[in-house]
C-alpha cells in the first residue's frame, strides 16, 4: 500500500514514519528497487550522515525521507506535503510530533496512517482524545495482497541479500 502511495499519490515532499530502524532500511532498499529518491534517517547511521540526508530532502535532492521518530522532534524541515505513518503511532505526543511536520509555520499538508482493522480502532481512539477529524480510505484487499506477495516472493531474496551485503559494508568500516 506505502509503495503504490508513494508512486501514484504522495511523489514529493513526503515524510515516512517507521517505527524500527530495520523497517525504515528495508523501505529504503524497496524504494531504491522502484526508482523512487529516498534517503533514510534511523538510530544506526552516524550523526554526519543523518544530516546529510536531512540536508538531501530539504534541498530537493530526493522526494522521500524515511525516518525513525528521530526526526519527529526538534529538526525544523520546511515545505513537508506529506506525512505517511507507515506504522501507526498510538501515543498521542508520538503522533503530533510526526504530524506536525506538515504544519510548520502556518503550512498544510497531508498527514495519512496506514493500518490494519485491530490498530483503526486505536487510531479512531487517539484522534478523539486529540479532537481532530479524521477521513478514512479502505486499499481493495486484492491489490493489497498482490503487491505484497510480489514483493515476499520476488523482492524478498534480493533485499535479504542487500541487507547482508550492507551489513558486510558496516563490518569492513
Amino acid at each position: 500500500t506505502l509503495l503504490l502511495l508513494a508512486l501514484k499519490s504522495f511523489g514529493q515532499r513526503a515524510i515516512i514514519f517507521c517505527n524500527e530502524k530495520k523497517q525504515c532500511n528495508r523501505l529504503h532498499t524497496l524504494f531504491t528497487m522502484f526508482g523512487l529518491k529516498a534517503v533514510q534517517v534511523q538510530g544506526n547511521m552516524n550523526q554526519l550522515d543523518r544530516m546529510e540526508a536531512v540536508e538531501k530532502f530539504q534541498r530537493g535532492e530526493v522526494d522521500f525521507l524515511l525516518a525513525t521518530d528521530l526526526v519527529a522532534r526538534g529538526l525544523d524541515i520546511s515545505a513537508v506535503k506529506t506525512v505517511l505513518n507507515f506504522a501507526c503511532p498510538i501515543e498521542p505526543k508520538r503522533y503530533l510530533h510526526r504530524v506536525g511536520r506538515t504544519a510548520r509555520a502556518g503550512s498544510h499538508g497531508v498527514a495519512l496512517t496506514l493500518c490494519n482493522d485491530e490498530e483503526r480502532k486505536d487510531i479512531k481512539k487517539l484522534i478523539r482524545k486529540l479532537n481532530q477529524n479524521l477521513t478514512t480510505y479502505m486499499v481493495p484487499p486484492k491489490l493489497v495482497k498482490q503487491l505484497h506477495d510480489f514483493i515476499t516472493d520476488t523482492l524478498d531474496p534480493v533485499i535479504r541479500e542487500i541487507e547482508l551485503e550492507q551489513i558486510q559494508d558496516k563490518e569492513l568500516q
